[in-house]
């Protein structure tokens, strides 16, 4: 289109601040803008209002333990592996309501709580603590799926036993991949029991969920002490299984100091 000799096509925000005759325009003329201009203007303006507005939400575990530990929930993503490894334990891909009441939530529980204070010594962000404390209810998930006989037998368990609980990892996993769980929550069902295996938050709940276990009371033990479980805790990280520095802030979360070496006495002979 061509306009008092002008060819609007060739009209750019630059072009027009100088006027035809040749002379600058004065500062406090805007230049033209086009409609793709504004139409940029109006999506920056939404992004950064979306940048401000946006928050991780808050995390509930009552409400996150409800939804997920469900039986109706669990069976309806059955898939084929994990028909196979329940084929292998010789037990039936199904979870009964019973064995959600009779779950042991205390430890779940104990281990998101736990879990959640190293988190908070650390001062991970608000996106990484509540993805750490999903993760960390989930972890165990997978439990939910080994016959009861073995998960809550009252002494130890035999090789083969040994061996079908150790299941429970994978299952979890499978499950929470059905569920549309984030990759945090699948790598700590997975890895929370592998030496060596797993991302950050993964090496935190192996610290809450062994340290839970151990002053728990448990269907194979009672509960020990906080001076006997970091005893146990501090051999680990020496052993490489975990890391001293998460188990250093549950430490310090919950108060601990560790007790001071005995100086053995020097007689002089």
């Amino acid at each position: 289109m061509v306009l008092n000799g002008i060819n609007m096509a060739n009209i750019t925000p630059k072009s027009v601040v100088t006027s035809t005759f040749g002379h600058v325009l004065p500062k406090n003329i805007l230049p033209f803008r086009g409609i793709n201009d504004i139409r940029q203007e109006q999506i920056d303006a939404v992004n950064k209002k979306d940048s401000f507005t946006k928050t991780t939400p808050t995390f509930n575990f009552d409400e996150c333990y409800e939804k997920y530990y469900n039986a109706d929930k669990i069976n309806s993503v059955i898939n084929g592996r994990i028909k196979e490894i329940c084929a292998e334990n010789g037990s039936v891909p199904h979870v009964e309501d019973d064995i959600i009441t009779n779950f042991d939530k205390h430890h779940i529980e104990t281990t998101y709580e736990y879990a959640a204070k190293i988190g908070k010594e650390i001062k991970l962000n608000s996106d990484e603590m509540y993805k750490l404390e999903v993760a960390a209810t989930l972890h165990d998930i997978g439990k939910t799926l080994i016959p009861d006989e073995i998960l809550n037998k009252p002494f130890g368990l035999d090789p083969d036993e040994r061996k079908i609980i150790n299941t429970h990892s994978e299952l979890g996993y499978e499950i929470l991949k059905e569920l549309g769980a984030d990759e945090d929550a699948l790598d700590v069902a997975l890895n929370h029991h592998k030496d060596g295996a797993g991302g950050k938050l993964c090496d935190i709940v192996k610290i809450a969920d062994r340290y839970s276990a151990l002053t728990s009371v448990r269907p194979y033990k009672g509960a020990f002490t906080p001076e006997k479980a970091f005893a146990i805790l501090d051999k680990e990280v020496k052993e490489g299984k975990i890391k001293g520095d998460y188990l250093q802030a549950l430490k310090d979360s919950l108060g601990f100091k560790d007790p001071k070496p005995i100086e053995k006495e020097v007689v002089n002979a």
